[in-house]
């Protein structure tokens, strides 16, 4: 058995192995939701802690074989990741432009910045955002792509519209209505390099993303960086 410290016992700072196991298996929400809260405030490096610590689960979850309620992983999974089914993923995504800029500088990655409607964590963000988690990110081989050669970070540009229809048998039925998305290029100093707007397949996808990768390589450091893109 493990015995866990109550949220406000005096303990040593946990590490991130610890936090990550505490996010999940803490007994307590508070204990929980604490531990989440460090492992995103220690960006890429909390949430690949996380992710390793329950590699067996997530996996399970992913193919469809987890035994008993997932709600706990699935929950500490997409609120360190910053995107819903996180666990399909297995992506981090970044909220401030400013954080993400320092890790383009950092790792010498262009910016793939997603700007839509509604937040990528939340279930019903807008209907382009909801098919690139489940046809985009979720495929192996863009996630890999994503998580190699970019800087992930979205921003919302405003709520997603949504729709309530009563069933009128006491059930009511919420969507959204419309998508509206563009992936932006950028390099290290927020500057737009390329955009993908609107939906792609997978194929498609990762062809866009070698193109506007191999754009931001080509003019990277050039003194005449408008001339470059031009």
């Amino acid at each position: 058995a493990v015995a866990w410290p109550s949220a406000g016992a005096a303990t040593a700072t946990p590490t991130l192995e610890g936090l990550a196991e505490r996010a999940v298996d803490a007994p307590t929400e508070v204990d929980r939701e604490a531990a989440i809260r460090a492992l995103r405030s220690r960006g890429p490096e909390g949430h690949a802690a996380l992710m390793q610590r329950h590699a067996a689960a997530i996996r399970a979850l992913r193919e469809g074989r987890f035994e008993g309620d997932p709600a706990r992983l699935r929950h500490a999974v997409d609120a360190v990741s910053g995107q819903r089914d996180g666990h399909a993923s297995g992506l981090y995504w970044h909220t401030d432009l400013a954080a993400a800029q320092q890790a383009a500088r950092a790792s010498g990655r262009p910016i793939l910045s997603l700007r839509r409607l509604g937040r990528l964590d939340e279930e019903l963000s807008c209907a382009n955002s909801r098919f690139f988690r489940i046809v985009l990110y979720s495929d192996p081989a863009v996630a890999r792509a994503l998580r190699e050669q970019f800087v992930l970070h979205w921003s919302s540009e405003r709520p997603a519209p949504r729709i309530e229809i009563d069933m009128g048998d006491g059930r009511r039925m919420i969507r959204t209505i419309t998508g509206n998305s563009a992936h932006y290029v950028l390099d290290a100093d927020g500057r737009p390099i390329d955009v993908l707007v609107g939906l792609y397949a997978p194929d498609h996808f990762r062809a866009a993303l070698a193109g506007a990768r191999a754009l931001a390589e080509s003019c990277r450091g050039s003194d005449e960086r408008d001339a470059c893109l031009a």
